[in-house]
């Protein structure tokens, strides 16, 4: 009996992880605040080992939305391996690769080190930031130099390179993995959808490198097969509808409302924590 309550109380949390994780991972609101926010309020922490199944569940919808993508990276690869360099997937490979490898670095670097920030405050501060920075940069950081993503015309490398390093910021909590790929995004020139697919195709490669750092956390946790299959169908069902919605919504609108939203959080974040 204690078994089956302990199972039901589990899946209960696993059920509002899920759902906070795939729904803010899925748009620019800093998926990091929303769960510590949800850690604080259940009294329930999440470990590595829950953090890796929520990213397994993100990066399938991630790949699930946008298959053309990851099919054109992996035909960009083979490509190279043939040395056909000048192939549409292999310049959209090389793309991606450039732009990933700063955040994959640094990030690789951080996780050996164990240095993870977590002062409410902080994330407060960047949440307010960030989501400024990604309204500015969406109103007028594409005005400087518009671009399209298939032209590669001269200078798509040092494009790449500034996503990368910009990209970085989402290492940050309270900056949001998919604001500061937007933001960066948004900033060179990049229209609102090419935008979002650019940075889910770079959300891909950060999460499921970040799945394969925490790989061998998965036996900690001590879910039955049935939970883990849970938790990753949840989150994923969850963040696929999610990414959707938004991209029809950023085809019509602004980040505007996002920066608002974010506003609210940060102020309600630093409320729970001064009084919790």
């Amino acid at each position: 009996m204690l078994i089956l309550n302990y199972n039901v109380t589990m899946g209960r949390f696993l059920w509002v992880y899920s759902l906070v994780q795939g729904i803010t991972e899925a748009i620019p609101v800093s998926s990091s605040s929303h769960i510590r926010l949800i850690a604080q309020w259940m009294q329930f922490p999440l470990s590595l080992a829950l953090e890796s199944a929520l990213h397994m569940g993100t990066g399938l919808a991630f790949c699930a939305v946008y298959p053309s993508s990851v099919g054109k990276m992996f035909l960009g690869f083979f490509h190279i391996l043939r040395g056909h360099f000048t192939t549409k997937e292999a310049r959209w490979w090389m793309f991606v690769a450039i732009s990933s490898l700063p955040v994959l670095i640094v990030g690789g670097i951080l996780h050996v080190l164990h240095i993870r920030l977590q002062s409410p405050n902080i994330i407060a501060f960047l949440c307010v930031l960030f989501g400024f920075l990604l309204w500015w940069s969406d109103q007028y950081g594409a005005r400087l130099y518009p671009v399209k993503i298939e032209k590669f015309e001269k200078g798509w490398a040092y494009r790449a390179l500034t996503l990368g390093f910009l990209q970085m910021l989402a290492l940050l909590p309270g900056v949001s993995r998919l604001g500061a790929c937007l933001l960066a995004s948004r900033w060179i020139g990049y229209s609102r959808i090419e935008s979002l697919r650019i940075s889910i195709s770079l959300g891909i490669v950060s999460i499921f490198a970040c799945v394969t750092l925490e790989a061998q956390t998965w036996r900690t946790l001590g879910l039955s097969s049935f939970l883990w299959g849970q938790t990753i169908a949840i989150t994923f069902t969850s963040c696929v509808v999610t990414l959707l919605i938004f991209r029809y919504y950023i085809e019509r609108f602004s980040f505007l409302w996002f920066f608002f939203y974010r506003c609210i959080l940060a102020i309600f974040l630093l409320c729970y924590s001064a009084v919790f």
